[in-house]
C-alpha cells in the first residue's frame, strides 16, 4: 500500500482509497483500479466465446419455427382425439346405430269373419332408432299373399303388429305363414 497526495487538499491518502479522509475528494489512482479490476473480472466471467449476440431476424424466424410446430402440433391432437371417440358429434350424426328387428312370435288366426285370415307378430327392435320393413305372407294351395309395410321403431320397442289378408280364407292348419321383419 502506498501513500499519495490527495490533490484537493494535499493530505496524504492510501492509493486504495476511494476518497480522502479529510475533504472526501475522489482518489483518482483508485477509481482507475476499480475500473480495470471491474472490467477484467466482467470479462472473466463471460468469457468471449459467449459475449456474441444473436441477430433479431434469426430470434424472430426461430419463434415463428416454434410456432408452426405447436399449431400443427394442435391440429394432429384434434384430429386424432375426433377420430378415436366413437360419441363425437360426427359419429353421432352420420353413424347411428341401426335398427335391428327381431320377430319374436307370430300366429294366424281368423278375422272377424271365417272370411278373412290374420296373421300376428310381435317385433323387438333390438338395436337404434330407425325404420323398420315388416312383411306378411300366407301360402295357401301354391298361392303366395304378401304385404309389407314401413314401421318407425325406436330402439329397445316391442310393437304388436296385425295383417289381415281379405282374399284367404280363414283354414285352420292349412294355411302357411311367415312374418320377417328387416332393413332397408
Amino acid at each position: 500500500m502506498a501513500l499519495i497526495q490527495c490533490k484537493e487538499c494535499g493530505n496524504e491518502v492510501s492509493d486504495k482509497a476511494f476518497s480522502c479522509p479529510k475533504c472526501g475528494a475522489p482518489v483518482q489512482s483508485a477509481q482507475a483500479l476499480f475500473t480495470e479490476q471491474s472490467t477484467t473480472k466482467v470479462q472473466e466471467v463471460v468469457p468471449q466465446q459467449f459475449a456474441t449476440t444473436i441477430p433479431l431476424h434469426e430470434k424472430n424466424a426461430a419463434f415463428k419455427i416454434i410456432a408452426i410446430l405447436m399449431v400443427i402440433a394442435v391440429v394432429v391432437t384434434v384430429f386424432f382425439t375426433l377420430q378415436s371417440e366413437p360419441d363425437s358429434i360426427a359419429d353421432a350424426r352420420f353413424h347411428g346405430t341401426p335398427p335391428s328387428p327381431v320377430v319374436v312370435s307370430s300366429k294366424v288366426d281368423k278375422a272377424d269373419t271365417t272370411t278373412h285370415t290374420a296373421v300376428f307378430a310381435t317385433i323387438q327392435n333390438q338395436g337404434g332408432d330407425g325404420p323398420v320393413f315388416v312383411t306378411f305372407t300366407v301360402h295357401l294351395d301354391n298361392n303366395d299373399y304378401e304385404v309389407s309395410r314401413p314401421v318407425f321403431m325406436k330402439a329397445n320397442q316391442i310393437l304388436d303388429l296385425a295383417e289381415t289378408f281379405k282374399e284367404v280364407k280363414f283354414l285352420e292348419g292349412k294355411i302357411k305363414f311367415n312374418v320377417d321383419a328387416r332393413i332397408e
